[in-house]
């Protein structure tokens, strides 16, 4: 009886094991792509400090990739020094035009007697 129950043991755990065998999967990174990805546009969005009027930074998601986004003040709610500095930043500033004077110290003399 000993050996009959030992014969049907071994032949359970050989076929056991083969069971699990073939049910063993690889869940990686290459498993992941078994089905399609439900959307029309794939976006692509980058991390971005967006400045709050207040100076306070949040990390947001971004469409074009840049370093800082800046939200707009209130300028009705500024004191009026913080009014007079936005309103200077604000306008345009006079690019300086510099004549370069060009030198020229060639001298044809020193040449004409060849």
């Amino acid at each position: 009886m000993n050996n009959i129950l030992k014969n049907i043991q071994q032949s359970l755990c050989r076929n056991c094991s083969m069971v699990f065998a073939e049910q063993r999967r690889y869940l990686n990174a290459n498993r992941s792509t078994v089905t399609k990805i439900k959307r029309n546009v794939f976006t692509r969005v980058y991390p971005v400090s967006l400045v709050n009027p207040d100076g306070s930074t949040i990390r947001v998601k971004y469409s074009t990739p840049r370093i800082l986004v800046k939200l707009p003040l209130d300028f009705e709610s500024l004191d009026g020094e913080m009014q007079r500095k936005i309103r200077l930043l604000r306008q345009p500033k006079e690019r300086k035009v510099e004549q370069k004077k060009v030198h020229v110290a060639f001298d044809p003399m020193k040449y004409a007697k060849i």
